[in-house]
C-alpha cells in the first residue's frame, strides 16, 4: 500500500485511506479495476492487524496466508510494469 501511496503522491494524488488507494490506482489505469476489487480488502486487514489484532480472526488470516499472498507479487508486478 505504500508503494502504492508514493506512485500516487508523485501523480500529486492523495487518498484519504488505504483502501483509497486500490481505487486509485486502478481509475489511473495502473492496475486492473477486478484487481484492485479483490485486493482492496487487504487494506482492512492491515488496519485490523496493526491497530486492533484482538480481533483478528485467525480462520480468516490463514486463509489469507494460504490462499491470497500471491497478490502481493501481483501487485509489485503492476507496480514495476508501470514504474519502467
Amino acid at each position: 500500500m505504500d508503494l502504492g501511496n508514493h506512485v500516487l503522491a508523485e501523480k500529486g494524488i492523495t487518498v484519504e485511506n488505504c483502501g483509497d488507494i486500490f481505487n486509485k490506482l486502478d481509475k489511473k489505469g495502473i492496475i486492473p479495476k477486478d484487481f484492485a476489487d479483490g485486493i482492496k480488502g487487504m487494506a482492512g486487514l492491515r488496519n485490523i492487524l496493526v491497530h486492533d489484532y484482538a480481533r483478528v480472526d485467525v480462520k480468516e488470516l490463514t486463509r489469507i496466508v494460504n490462499n491470497r499472498l500471491g497478490d502481493f507479487d501481483e501487485f509489485a508486478k503492476y507496480l514495476l510494469d508501470y514504474i519502467e
